[in-house]
Protein backbone atom coordinates (compact mmCIF):
# COMPACT_ATOMS: atom_id res chain seq x y z
CA UNK A 1 0.00 0.00 0.00
CA UNK A 2 2.84 2.40 0.83
CA UNK A 3 4.41 1.84 -2.59
CA UNK A 4 1.12 2.66 -4.35
CA UNK A 5 0.82 5.87 -2.33
CA UNK A 6 4.39 6.79 -3.16
CA UNK A 7 3.75 6.22 -6.87
CA UNK A 8 0.65 8.44 -6.77
CA UNK A 9 2.41 11.23 -4.86
CA UNK A 10 5.44 11.08 -7.16
CA UNK A 11 3.22 11.15 -10.24
CA UNK A 12 1.32 14.17 -8.96
CA UNK A 13 4.58 15.97 -8.22
CA UNK A 14 5.89 15.29 -11.71
CA UNK A 15 2.64 16.43 -13.29
CA UNK A 16 2.62 19.71 -11.37
CA UNK A 17 6.32 20.47 -12.00
CA UNK A 18 5.89 21.65 -15.62
CA UNK A 19 3.07 23.98 -14.57
CA UNK A 20 5.31 25.47 -11.88
CA UNK A 21 8.17 25.76 -14.34
CA UNK A 22 6.03 27.71 -16.78
CA UNK A 23 4.98 30.18 -14.08
CA UNK A 24 8.56 31.47 -13.60
CA UNK A 25 10.09 33.62 -16.30
CA UNK A 26 13.34 32.29 -17.74
CA UNK A 27 14.45 35.92 -18.13
CA UNK A 28 14.92 36.37 -14.37
CA UNK A 29 18.60 35.76 -13.58
CA UNK A 30 17.87 34.45 -10.08
CA UNK A 31 15.06 32.12 -11.07
CA UNK A 32 15.22 28.41 -10.43
CA UNK A 33 12.54 26.20 -11.88
CA UNK A 34 12.72 22.85 -10.15
CA UNK A 35 10.91 19.86 -8.78
CA UNK A 36 11.35 18.47 -5.29
CA UNK A 37 14.11 19.61 -2.96
CA UNK A 38 15.92 21.54 -5.69
CA UNK A 39 13.38 24.32 -5.02
CA UNK A 40 15.14 24.92 -1.69
CA UNK A 41 18.38 26.24 -3.20
CA UNK A 42 18.91 29.79 -1.95
CA UNK A 43 19.67 32.78 -4.19
CA UNK A 44 23.18 32.96 -2.74
CA UNK A 45 23.90 29.31 -3.60
CA UNK A 46 22.37 29.77 -7.07
CA UNK A 47 24.75 32.65 -7.67
CA UNK A 48 27.72 30.51 -6.57
CA UNK A 49 26.59 27.63 -8.79
CA UNK A 50 26.26 30.01 -11.73
CA UNK A 51 29.77 31.36 -11.11
CA UNK A 52 31.34 27.92 -10.71
CA UNK A 53 29.73 26.49 -13.83
CA UNK A 54 30.60 29.56 -15.91
CA UNK A 55 34.27 28.87 -15.14
CA UNK A 56 33.97 25.40 -16.71
CA UNK A 57 35.12 25.31 -20.34
CA UNK A 58 32.29 23.07 -21.51
CA UNK A 59 30.20 23.12 -24.66
CA UNK A 60 27.12 25.33 -24.60
CA UNK A 61 24.14 24.90 -26.87
CA UNK A 62 23.36 28.42 -28.15
CA UNK A 63 19.63 27.85 -28.73
CA UNK A 64 17.24 25.02 -27.94
CA UNK A 65 15.07 23.49 -30.61
CA UNK A 66 13.34 21.37 -27.97
CA UNK A 67 11.18 22.20 -24.92
CA UNK A 68 13.13 23.22 -21.82
CA UNK A 69 10.80 22.39 -18.96
CA UNK A 70 11.04 20.41 -15.76
CA UNK A 71 9.79 16.91 -16.53
CA UNK A 72 10.76 17.01 -20.22
CA UNK A 73 13.43 14.73 -21.65
CA UNK A 74 16.68 16.17 -22.98
CA UNK A 75 17.24 14.94 -26.57
CA UNK A 76 19.84 12.21 -27.09
CA UNK A 77 22.05 14.48 -29.20
CA UNK A 78 22.50 17.01 -26.38
CA UNK A 79 25.70 16.39 -24.45
CA UNK A 80 25.48 16.61 -20.67
CA UNK A 81 28.16 16.64 -18.01
CA UNK A 82 28.62 15.41 -14.46
CA UNK A 83 28.25 18.13 -11.85
CA UNK A 84 31.54 19.25 -10.31
CA UNK A 85 32.11 18.26 -6.67
CA UNK A 86 32.00 21.88 -5.45
CA UNK A 87 28.45 22.26 -6.83
CA UNK A 88 27.26 19.10 -5.07
CA UNK A 89 28.84 20.33 -1.83
CA UNK A 90 27.01 23.68 -2.16
CA UNK A 91 23.70 22.10 -3.18
CA UNK A 92 23.44 18.47 -2.04
CA UNK A 93 19.92 18.42 -3.54
CA UNK A 94 21.60 18.17 -6.95
CA UNK A 95 23.70 15.11 -6.06
CA UNK A 96 23.51 12.47 -8.77
CA UNK A 97 22.32 14.85 -11.46
CA UNK A 98 24.16 15.99 -14.59
CA UNK A 99 23.89 19.36 -16.31
CA UNK A 100 23.93 20.96 -19.75
CA UNK A 101 24.14 24.60 -20.87
CA UNK A 102 21.25 25.50 -23.15
CA UNK A 103 21.01 29.13 -24.19
CA UNK A 104 20.98 31.24 -21.05
CA UNK A 105 20.02 28.37 -18.77
CA UNK A 106 21.72 25.54 -16.96
CA UNK A 107 19.59 22.42 -17.23
CA UNK A 108 19.99 19.77 -14.50
CA UNK A 109 18.90 16.28 -15.45
CA UNK A 110 18.77 12.68 -14.33
CA UNK A 111 21.62 11.11 -16.34
CA UNK A 112 19.87 7.74 -16.61
CA UNK A 113 16.55 9.00 -17.92
CA UNK A 114 17.67 12.40 -19.30
CA UNK A 115 14.61 13.96 -17.64
CA UNK A 116 15.06 17.60 -16.64
CA UNK A 117 14.75 18.07 -12.86
CA UNK A 118 15.74 21.73 -12.51
CA UNK A 119 16.57 24.76 -14.64
CA UNK A 120 18.72 27.67 -13.49
CA UNK A 121 18.59 30.93 -15.45
CA UNK A 122 22.03 32.47 -15.95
Amino acid sequence: MKSKTLVVVTSLALLSAPAFAQSVSSQEPDSLRAAGKANEISKEIRSKIRQSLSEQALERIPKADFPIQVGEKLPENVKHHQLPVDIVEMAPQLRGFDYAWVGDEVVFLNPGTRVIVAILAV
